[in-house]
C-alpha cells in the first residue's frame, strides 16, 4: 500500500488538475507521483509500481506523457486505498509540478 503525506484531509469531489509527475527512488522502487491542480494546490503520493499504477488507473483519464510529465484533466475521485492528503505548495519535491 501507498504511504500518503500528511497534511489536511483529502477531498473526494471531483478535482481539477494540470499536471502529474513521476519519480523513481531506484535503490528502493519507490515510486513518487506529484499531482498539481489549478487552485495550486498539490498532492503526494508514494507507493510501489502497482500502487501507483492503481492510483493512475483511479484517476480514469487518458493522460498523455510529456516529458516525463502525465498532462491529464482531472481526477473524478482519488480511490479510498491510496488516497493522499492536499498541502499548500511549500513542499520541494511538489514545486516541481506546480505549474505557476
Amino acid at each position: 500500500m501507498a504511504t500518503e503525506s500528511t497534511g489536511t484531509p483529502s477531498r473526494t469531489s471531483p478535482v481539477v488538475i494540470r499536471r502529474v509527475r513521476i519519480q523513481l527512488d531506484p535503490p528502493h522502487d519507490i515510486f513518487h507521483v506529484t499531482i498539481s491542480k489549478r487552485d495550486g494546490i498539490w498532492t503526494h503520493v508514494a507507493g510501489s509500481e502497482a500502487d501507483l499504477q492503481t492510483f493512475l488507473k483511479g484517476m480514469q483519464v487518458g493522460a498523455a506523457m510529456i516529458d516525463g510529465y502525465f498532462i491529464a484533466p482531472e481526477i473524478p475521485q482519488v480511490p479510498e486505498i491510496i488516497r493522499a492528503d492536499l498541502h499548500d505548495g511549500t513542499n520541494e519535491l511538489a514545486e516541481d509540478a506546480i505549474i505557476g
